[in-house]
């Protein structure tokens, strides 16, 4: 597994766990693929911080980004 994939993994499970600590304990996770681009989408009912979207960089690029939306 190459050390973006590795993040990925990471990054979502990371969430999961916190849906399961602060989110109620239950909410909604949807994996997809489009082209390149593998996309990561958890949901709760738990107060949080609203939406956040996590991308990971193109091959050779470092790090990885997330945003949420602003209200």
């Amino acid at each position: 597994m190459g050390h973006g994939l590795e993040d990925f993994v990471l990054a979502a499970h990371e969430l999961v766990t916190n849906v399961v600590r602060h989110g109620g304990g239950s909410g909604e996770v949807r994996l997809w693929q489009h082209h390149d681009m593998l996309t990561c989408q958890v949901r709760d009912n738990g107060p949080g911080l609203g939406e956040m979207a996590v991308a990971l960089p193109s091959p050779g690029d470092c790090g990885w980004h997330s945003s949420s939306p602003k209200d």
